[in-house]
């Protein structure tokens, strides 16, 4: 490809004498177009010779033509500029592509005879956007992001590739992007904002100095499952001596999959480092201890699982058992009861404990 070309024709009656057209580049547009210029020239390379008489001449470029006529005086000097000038705007093809064709003829001169020539050339592309890159490939996922590859289209648009504007669309609402950047680099990763096990759409187009692409076919992508958020709430009832039950809501967040159970953890200090006992169960909301001391205090924390991993524990839950009348038989505390004698008879007795205000019955 060229911005310029000629082409030489010998006078039939003067071998040592040609003439030459010449076109090359005037200007381009926005509009994908461009004019050229021109400019037919007689030359003198042997003996003088000349004709005063004025002969036609006629030139073409890219379908439009010029004609006149000029004598062919070389007495004092070895070329003549017959005539130039400057076509209308041409279109280039939707590439950006344009074949330039042309002629000229001098004819009919005495002595001289007739010089006449065509030719061509494929001019220089008029840069265009760049073609439509192909659709990005998945490459790896996080719960809260996607990595995917992309590529240069294999039409530049004639001129290089600045840049890369990424999309992603939620599957299920569709409409505008929720999220877009740009990059020039060949692998990707979305910002960590998604949300977790959740199916997306993604796609990107290419960008260069004239302007840009349009945008790949969507890919689907879906984030990998998270793990669970923390329960909710956790709750003590049913205390007595030696058992409670713990109870809690789940955790607002599943991550994604499905829970399939709670870890409990249950410690006599809050850093859960003293008396430490962990307990797992599926994915009911709560448990009964019935292995616990009187008037002892217990820290509890509760964790979910689902296929992606455990969670973050919940809010320590701190629960001291009812004091009461216990005797350890066999390794283990067994309730005992208070008795007296009235009258040489023993009658259970009722123990009262005060609340600071009042005495109430012991339980």
């Amino acid at each position: 490809m060229a911005n310029s070309g000629y082409v030489v024709g010998v006078y039939s009656g003067r071998p040592s004498n040609d003439a030459i057209l010449e076109v090359w580049r005037h200007s381009s547009n926005s509009a994908n177009q461009t004019r050229w210029s021109w400019r037919l020239t007689a030359r003198k390379f042997g003996a003088t010779s000349y004709v005063l008489d004025a002969k036609p001449w006629s030139v073409n470029v890219e379908g439009d033509t010029w004609s006149g006529s000029h004598n062919l005086d070389f007495r004092n000097t070895s070329s003549i500029v017959i005539a130039s000038g400057t076509t209308g705007w041409k279109t280039h093809n939707s590439a950006g592509y344009l074949t330039v064709n042309f002629s000229f003829s001098h004819s009919n001169v005495s002595i001289f005879g007739t010089a006449s020539g065509s030719g061509s050339f494929s001019a220089n592309r008029l840069p265009k956007p760049p073609g439509t890159p192909p659709k990005p490939t998945y490459k790896g996922r996080t719960p809260t992001s996607l990595t995917f590859t992309i590529a240069p289209p294999s039409d530049n648009g004639g001129s290089a590739i600045t840049t890369y504007n990424m999309v992603v669309y939620n599957v299920s609402s569709g409409g505008s992007p929720i999220l877009s950047w740009s990059s020039g680099s060949s692998s990707q990763t979305t910002p960590g904002t998604l949300d977790s096990n959740k199916d997306y759409w993604v796609a990107y187009r290419a960008v260069n100095a004239i302007g840009a692409s349009s945008y790949t076919s969507r890919v689907k992508m879906t984030t990998a499952a998270g793990t669970p958020s923390a329960p909710r709430s956790p709750s003590a009832s049913d205390l007595s001596p030696t058992a409670v039950t713990v109870s809690w809501l789940a955790p607002s967040s599943n991550g994604g999959a499905s829970i399939t159970g709670y870890t409990i953890q249950r410690a006599t200090n809050s850093a859960f480092t003293q008396g430490l006992t962990q307990f797992t169960q599926g994915a009911t909301l709560s448990r009964t201890f019935s292995d616990m001391l009187p008037s002892t205090t217990y820290y509890f924390r509760i964790r979910a699982t689902n296929s992606a991993g455990s969670g973050a524990y919940s809010s320590t839950l701190t629960v001291e058992t009812v004091s009461g009348a216990y005797v350890s038989h066999s390794g283990a505390w067994q309730p005992c009861g208070i008795f007296v004698s009235v009258d040489g008879t023993w009658e259970a007795c009722e123990v009262f404990v005060s609340d600071g205000t009042d005495w109430v019955a012991a339980t």
